[in-house]
Order: C-alpha cells, then structure tokens, then sequence
C-alpha cells in the first residue's frame, strides 16, 4: 500500500489471519481429542495476536492519540465498548459453568469460590479464589494482558518515536529471549506461577506490532505483500509444528518464529491487496474471531 493510503487502509489480510489464528488456538485447546496430536505449537497463536493486535491499535488510535484528538478516557471507552460485552458473556456462563459442576460433584466450595470470584471475571481480572487466575473463563487470560498493554500503550507509546520504540522492541526482545533461554518454551503467563513472565511475552510482540505499524505508516516498511493463501497455510503450519520437548530446540524454534516469521507474517498481510473474493473471505474469518478470542 502507498503511502498515501496508510492511514484509511484496511487489512482484510490481516483479518483473516486472525481469524485462522483464533480458529488454531479452538484446536489446539481440543487437540486430545486427536490421538498423537497432543503436543504441538498451537499456543504461540497468542503470540501471534499479540503482534497482530500491536499493529491494529497502533493504526486505529496512535495518530489520534499523539495529536491529542483523542483523549486517553475516549480511547479507555472505545477498548471497553469493544471487549466487554463478551467479557462479560464469557464470565457469566463460566461462572455458571463453574456452579453446575460444583453441584453435580457436590463440591459446595467450588459452587461459593465461583461465586464470589464473578465480580473479578467480570472485570477480566485475576480470581485468586480459584485454581487458576481465569479459571471461570480461561481464554480472558490473554485478554488481561492485551488490556494492560492496552493502558501501557494509551500511557506512552503515542509520544514516542519510532526509533525509541525500535530500541525499546529489541530491549523487551533481548528480555524475553534470555527468559526463553531459563524456561525453554513459551507456553505461560496463564498459571498463577507464570503470571509475571505473561507480563513480558506481551510486551514483546505487542511492542513489535507497533513498530511494524509505525514503519508502515511512513513508508518504511519494504516486505512484498503476499496474499492470505499464501500467508494462511504458513501460519497454520508454523503453529503445527510438533513440540519435540528439547529445551534448546523449543527455544530455537520459539525465538525464530514469534520474533522472526510473525512479524514477517503481520508485515506481509499489511501490503497485501487482497481480490474481492479473498476480501469476503477475510471479513468473515475476522466476525468469527473476535468471540473466540473472548469466550
């Protein structure tokens, strides 16, 4: 896309990314339902999304933010009316789902924890009165952190200049690989141990996203656009890549594709021009994405 065209584009690419994205993570959560196909990399789709959503809000609020057109209240009100309406969907049949299995096992405890806890899912926060912190709606768990980067970016970003957020994405990188080269893999943040490490797997990709976006805004962004048929079975194979449990190879494969591929991915989709045919097909990957992510 030209220059020109940078800030009214839509990227129908990108959506339908996001939409095979959503679809693999469904999979994933299912895969011991297909017998030998239980360890795979499917998890790092939320990686995916965290560059994807990186980019989105950069070209949807940065200019409007930084030129003071946009209030951080207004920008607060405009992520809220977008993802709580499923926030809280998700929160009030996890919750239930929660209550019936506490009856049906006669576990009266589980029945008041999930109780008390469903003004915190509600509000996408932390439920420290469970097993795990989103145990009432466990994809929220990503939410969380979308949403902190969210508020971290309406805090700072906008003011900054592209070469800052250059250096502060190959700082957060450097942290996130040496955290890699300890743990190995990258499938955490999800668990009450892990909740920390979450902080930095999002601040990462979601810097990265923004990045991509700020360069190509100014033209800078020199990746040739392939179309989705082309991007789709990429991202679906990175994501089937067996896990082969070496922690070297793990965290080899993990620095290549969610610091390398991705970002190429979501540079890629950005400078596609899709058909009329693949723009239909990437309006209705991205409508069924967005409730998966939330519930």
């Amino acid at each position: 896309l030209a220059k020109q065209n940078a800030k009214t584009a839509h990227f129908y690419t990108m959506d339908g990314l996001r939409g095979v994205a959503a679809v693999m993570v469904v999979i994933f959560h299912r895969r011991f339902w297909i017998p030998g196909f239980e360890h795979w990399h499917g998890y790092l789709a939320v990686d995916f999304f965290f560059i994807l959503i990186g980019f989105v809000i950069g070209h949807a609020y940065g200019e409007r933010l930084a030129s003071g057109r946009m209030s951080i209240l207004d920008f607060v009100i405009a992520r809220v009316i977008r993802l709580y309406p499923l926030i809280f969907l998700g929160a009030v049949l996890g919750t239930l789902g929660l209550v019936i299995e506490g009856i049906e096992k006669s576990w009266l405890g589980l029945v008041v924890r999930a109780l008390v806890a469903m003004p915190l899912a509600i509000l996408a926060l932390p439920q420290p009165f469970l097993d795990l912190p989103f145990s009432t709606n466990q994809p929220v768990w990503s939410l969380f952190f979308e949403i902190i980067a969210n508020l971290a970016y309406v805090a700072l970003i906008p003011r900054l200049s592209t070469r800052t957020i250059a250096v502060a994405t190959a700082g957060l990188g450097i942290a996130l690989a040496a955290m890699l080269a300890s743990s190995g893999e990258m499938n955490f943040g999800y668990e009450w141990s892990t909740m920390g490490q979450g902080l930095m797997r999002v601040a990462f990709p979601f810097t990265f996203g923004v990045l991509i976006q700020r360069l190509f805004a100014a033209g800078r962004l020199y990746v040739p656009g392939l179309p989705a048929w082309v991007l789709a079975p990429l991202l679906i194979g990175l994501l089937s890549v067996p896990v082969q449990g070496t922690k070297l190879y793990e965290m080899l494969f993990t620095i290549l594709t969610v610091f390398i591929l991705f970002p190429f991915l979501v540079a890629s989709a950005s400078n596609d021009k899709p058909s009329n045919f693949w723009m239909n097909i990437s309006k209705i990957s991205a409508y069924i994405s967005y409730p998966i992510q939330s519930t």
